[in-house]
């Protein structure tokens, strides 16, 4: 009984599987968390909180769980509006948050007692920099490229304003054309 091509075949179909897993780590989409807490720090669960596009207007909700952290795993690059309310507390708001691809955001909330009729609003005015790991990213959204002068060129010319992009010539063996970071041009 020969149980080697099996084996083979076997071992081949576990190879395959476990890479599958790494494709799933290269997404567009960025993560916005945060905790709420009260004035004196403590922290508030069960509080509702709302995230909407201003772009296009969708919105998700969710509630803080026990320990007052909320999340938004898949969040689409673009710009969101974040509104938190309890029973209780001032309803706050943040205005104009910039998600960029892949970027993680940690927004905390501090509710202030009040009637429900009180509000806090936050505006987002200066630039959000990342200073938690070197990933660089880059959001082109239409009212970018409407006022940008493309003379006929394809809008996928837009790619080369990604930092850390470079056109590459494309020849037999590099059917590439472009490279991002050092990376080859065919990868």
């Amino acid at each position: 009984m020969r149980l080697q091509p099996f084996c083979g075949v076997a071992l081949a179909l576990l190879l395959i599987s476990l890479m599958s897993g790494l494709c799933y780590g290269q997404t567009e989409n960025a993560t916005i968390s945060g905790r709420v807490t009260d004035s004196s720090g403590a922290i508030i669960p069960q509080a509702d909180v709302k995230l909407q596009s201003a772009d296009k207007g969708n919105t998700v909700e969710t509630t803080t769980n026990g320990a007052g952290i909320y999340i938004f795993p898949t969040v689409h690059p673009g710009v969101y509006h974040i509104t938190v309310r309890k029973d209780g507390f001032k309803t706050e708001d943040y205005v104009g948050l910039t998600a960029n691809v892949q970027d993680h955001l940690e927004e905390n909330f501090r509710l202030l007692p009040g009637a429900v009729s009180e509000s806090i609003t936050v505006t987002a005015d200066t630039a959000n920099i990342n200073t938690q790991d070197g990933t660089v990213s880059t959001v082109v959204d239409r009212r970018f490229a409407d006022n940008i002068p493309l003379n006929g060129r394809s809008f996928q010319t837009l790619i080369t304003l990604t930092p850390g992009v470079v056109l590459t010539p494309a020849d037999t063996d590099n059917q590439g054309q472009f490279s991002v970071n050092g990376q080859r041009a065919d990868g």
